[in-house]
Order: C-alpha cells, then sequence, then structure tokens
C-alpha cells in the first residue's frame, strides 16, 4: 500500500503472462469490486499511478469527477488526454493485454484481486514502458 494525502492508501497490483486478461476485463464492469484495471505497457511507473491516485481523490473531494467514479477517474487522470475516451482506450486494459495493472484505494479488495488475475505477480517497482 502506498499512503496518500488524507488518509488514503492505494494499492497497485502489477501483473505478467496474464492468461486470463478477458475475465478480468468483464469483472471491472460489474458492480461490487471497485478497482482500475491498466494497460502496464502504458505506465511509466508507480509514481506515475500515485500521482494520478492524487488527482482522482482531489477531484472526488472537489466534486468535480469528470468519469463518476474514483477507480475510473484514475485511469483518466493517468492519460494526458482531455478526453475519457482515450484515456480509457489507450490506458484501460484490453483483452489481448497480458501485463496489467489492477490499482485499489479499498485495501479489502486486494485478495479478492489477486485471485481473479491467472498471471505471475511482480513487484509494482518493476513497472516501466
Amino acid at each position: 500500500a502506498l499512503p496518500l494525502a488524507r488518509g488514503s492508501s492505494l494499492h497497485i497490483l502489477y501483473f505478467t503472462g496474464v492468461n486470463n486478461t478477458a475475465a478480468v476485463c468483464a469483472r471491472v464492469r460489474e458492480p461490487g469490486l471497485e478497482f482500475a484495471a491498466l494497460n502496464a505497457k502504458m505506465i511509466a511507473g508507480p509514481m506515475q499511478l500515485i500521482a494520478a491516485a492524487h488527482q482522482a481523490l482531489h477531484a472526488q473531494e472537489r466534486g468535480k469527477l469528470a468519469t463518476h467514479a474514483l477507480c475510473s477517474e484514475l485511469i483518466f487522470a493517468a492519460s494526458a488526454s482531455k478526453q475519457i475516451s482515450g484515456a480509457f482506450k489507450t490506458f484501460g486494459l484490453s483483452e489481448d493485454n497480458t501485463d496489467i495493472v489492477l490499482a485499489t484505494f479499498d485495501a479489502a479488495a486486494v485478495p479478492e484481486l489477486r485471485e481473479m488475475v491467472d498471471g505471475t505477480e511482480a513487484p509494482p517497482d518493476s513497472l516501466s514502458s
């Protein structure tokens, strides 16, 4: 867990060689478990996600979430795009990705996220594009 401002924390899970990306993509659209699913090849490192998390939390505090959900705001903030659809197309997960990043602000979600992915977990520090 990476501590953020105001008592929040970001949990970043990085997986390589993922065999069930389609199932992960389907799960992100279901209600309940709050997480962002990203294409790992587009992430320069954990600091990019930390900066995006700060930006998303700030937007939430001001009531200005462009995407209407904190985890999707994280994806939008990680992108340089000013268009939500462009950010999701470039940074979001697609079914052909085998290296993925899952990020959540909810520590209780981490075990379920780990269990959901059929791949090898790697340290977030090893993320680079």
